[in-house]
């Protein structure tokens, strides 16, 4: 009898350690390694190169300007002047889905250049791509530019607001037809997209800070740039911005380690 009591305290201390184990690792993320595009943390802290720790190789480094890094809202980020600074991946940054979600920290300048492009890949012939990019000269208000091949595949109504000189987080999820908007972690806009198609592919490569093209610079503080090619639930949307995607991403390869405890604790009972 004690020995069966002892293996019951020994299997209700283990769920206890795998319920806290996952929800520090914000596993209830649970987004597998080939629908992660790509995660930069902008961490280093110092030099000319962001790394990609998706471990896709979407590596960026300083184009023009020297951005500076800067504490962020988790560990360091990089500080864009507006007028000259940004950053570019050494090859393109593929999506090609009907889904996706793209996301970061953004502490923008109050008055940006029009069309100032945050975190872009889109252009055109044909349209195609997807970008944070201001609305005109409506200073910090965001529209997602999604190029389909043929047309810009989000409605012009489809837009974020942020405040300037602030920590705002902001993510985009379209699901098919259906676009959101998320701010700190919550659901801001719904709304309907005129089709389903897929995002046609880019050529270029993506940038940090500033247009493809060139010349829409903008300013401002950027951390914890992510994209998947799947749609975030609005409960996941809260954990990446509660824990940061630095302590999201993690649990991609280590659902087998908690596995291998739930198989280990089973055994033992």
């Amino acid at each position: 009898m004690r020995n069966q009591f002892s293996r019951f305290s020994l299997l209700c201390v283990a769920l206890v350690f795998i319920s806290v184990t996952l929800t520090n690792l914000g596993y209830a993320l649970s987004v597998s390694k080939d629908a992660v595009i790509a995660v930069w943390l902008f961490n280093e802290g110092k030099g000319d190169t962001i790394k990609d720790s998706s471990g896709n190789g979407n590596d960026a480094a300083f184009g023009m300007g020297s951005p500076a890094w800067v504490d962020g809202k988790f560990g360091k980020a990089l500080k864009f002047n507006g007028t000259k600074d940004w950053a570019e991946t050494a090859k393109p940054v593929v999506v090609d889905t009907k889904t996706f979600t793209m996301g970061c920290w953004a502490n923008p300048i109050a008055k940006q250049k029009a069309w100032s492009n945050m975190i872009s890949s889109h252009l055109e012939p044909p349209r195609r791509g997807i970008s944070f990019e201001q609305k005109d000269k409506k200073h910090n208000l965001y529209g997602l530019a999604l190029g389909d091949g043929k047309n810009w595949g989000a409605p012009e109504e489809f837009g974020l607001q942020i405040e300037a000189n602030k920590w705002n987080h902001m993510v985009v999820v379209r699901d098919g037809s259906t676009g959101y908007w998320y701010l700190n972690g919550k659901e801001v806009q719904k709304i309907k997209f005129p089709h389903d198609r897929a995002v046609h592919p880019t050529d270029k490569n993506f940038r940090f800070g500033n247009w493809v093209n060139g010349g829409r610079e903008w300013g401002g503080i950027l951390d914890d740039v992510f994209i998947f090619k799947r749609a975030l639930s609005a409960s996941e949307v809260a954990v990446v911005h509660k824990s940061g995607i630095g302590g999201t991403a993690t649990p991609v390869d280590s659902k087998g380690k908690v596995s291998t405890y739930w198989s280990e604790i089973k055994s033992i009972y």
